[in-house]
C-alpha cells in the first residue's frame, strides 16, 4: 500500500481572531499541499479552542488515529495550530514522527538537530504570541470595565447587553423579584424551582429551573445593581481571588431593593437548612 495517506488538522480559537487563521484557509491550504504531493486526504479534523490545551477532541482524535496506523502524513497548517505550548509541541512531534510524517504547510523543519532546534524556537514564538494576545485582550477588557461597560460573557438571567452596557429584560425582571419573595418568605430553593416549572417559566439557558439555577440568582449582587469586573484571576482550569483594590466595578440597574437583597441573604445564612431544602 503507498504511504500517502493523509490527515489534515486546523484549529482556531478566539485568541485568533482578526489573523488569517480560518478554518477554511487552514483546510483550503492543507488540501492544495495533499493535491501537490499526490497524497489522499483520509481525514480532516479541527479543533475551535485555545491552544494551550492539549485535551481537545480533534488532536486527541489525530493522535489515536496516527498511533493506530491510520494515516502516513498528517498535514497542518503551521506549528501554532498544533498547539501554542513549548513543551506541548515538542511532545507532538515526538509522538506524531513515531508514527507518521509531519507535513507543515506554511513552515517546514527537518528531523534533525537543526530541524528540532529551529521547531522549539518556533514553538516558543508561538507561546510568546499566545501570551501577548492575551495581555492585549485582557488590557482592552479591563479599558471597557473602567468605562462603565460590560466586557463581554453573557449577561445574567434578567438582564441583556445592549451596547456594551446591562439592560433589564422585563419579563424575567418580574422573575426575578418573584423568586427574591418567595426567598424571604421562607420558600427553600427546590420549592421556588418547582414553583417556577409549575408555572411554565423558562431560565435564560435551560429547560427547566432547578435548586442551582435558583441560587445563582439569590445573593448575586448584581441585582442591586452592582457588578464588578476582574475580582479574579484563571490559572489554567483554578479561579483565584484578586486583591479589593483590583476590582472594577460597573454600573448596573438594579431589579430588588437592597432591603430586600439583605433580608434574603441574611435569611439564608441564618436558617440555611429551611431555604436549600432536603
Amino acid at each position: 500500500m503507498p504511504n500517502n495517506r493523509a490527515i489534515i488538522y486546523a484549529r482556531v480559537s478566539t485568541e485568533d481572531q482578526g489573523t488569517m487563521y480560518g478554518l477554511p484557509s487552514q483546510r483550503a491550504a492543507c488540501q492544495k499541499r495533499a493535491k501537490e504531493k499526490g497524497w489522499v486526504i483520509v481525514r480532516e479534523l479541527q479543533d475551535d479552542v485555545t491552544g494551550s490545551d492539549m485535551f481537545r477532541p480533534g488532536l486527541t482524535e489525530l493522535r489515536r488515529a496516527v498511533a493506530a496506523g491510520e494515516a502516513d502524513v498528517v498535514l497542518v497548517n503551521s506549528v501554532d495550530r498544533l498547539s501554542r505550548n513549548t513543551v506541548d509541541v515538542l511532545t507532538l512531534m515526538a509522538e506524531l514522527r513515531g508514527h507518521a510524517v509531519v507535513e507543515f504547510v506554511a513552515e517546514s523543519f527537518e528531523d534533525n538537530p537543526a530541524g528540532r532546534l529551529f521547531l522549539a524556537l518556533r514553538a516558543s514564538i508561538g507561546a510568546f504570541e499566545r501570551e501577548q494576545i492575551l495581555q492585549r485582550t485582557q488590557a482592552g477588557r479591563i479599558a471597557k470595565a473602567k468605562s462603565g461597560k460590560v466586557p463581554g460573557g453573557r449577561a445574567p438571567f434578567g438582564y441583556r447587553i445592549h451596547d456594551g452596557r446591562y439592560v433589564i429584560q422585563d419579563d424575567e425582571a418580574a422573575v426575578v423579584r418573584q423568586i427574591y419573595d418567595w426567598s424571604a418568605a421562607g420558600v427553600s430553593q427546590r420549592d421556588i424551582a418547582r414553583r417556577l416549572n409549575e408555572k411554565g417559566v423558562k431560565p435564560y439557558m435551560a429547560d427547566k429551573w432547578g435548586k442551582t439555577s435558583v441560587c445563582r440568582i439569590i445573593g448575586h449582587e448584581v441585582y442591586i445593581g452592582t457588578a464588578v469586573y476582574n475580582a479574579r484571576k484563571r490559572k489554567k482550569t483554578i479561579l483565584r481571588p484578586r486583591p479589593v483594590d483590583e476590582h472594577i466595578e460597573i454600573p448596573v440597574p438594579p431589579i430588588v431593593s437592597r432591603a430586600l437583597y439583605e433580608a434574603v441573604v441574611i435569611a439564608r445564612a441564618t436558617n440555611h437548612e429551611i431555604l436549600v431544602g432536603r
